[in-house]
């Protein structure tokens, strides 16, 4: 199950890093990232708050601790 926006601003209150996500199978999937994206904003999430906004040498610098 994907987070609604009160879980989302309560895992980044509590430090977690978010990713936006589609788990798309097919091209046509891509348009569901406008889903997660809504779910970050109304969570008054920041591009700090979600892994995937950062440079990738940023995130790899993340995802290895």
């Amino acid at each position: 199950m994907d987070l609604n926006d009160a879980h989302a601003r309560q895992a980044v209150d509590l430090g977690c890093t978010i990713a936006i996500s589609t788990d798309a199978h097919r091209p046509t999937d891509m348009d569901y990232l406008m889903y997660g994206v809504g779910v970050a904003r109304w969570a008054w999430l920041t591009p700090n708050d979600i892994i995937d906004t950062r440079p990738v040498d940023a995130m790899l610098a993340l995802l290895k601790g």
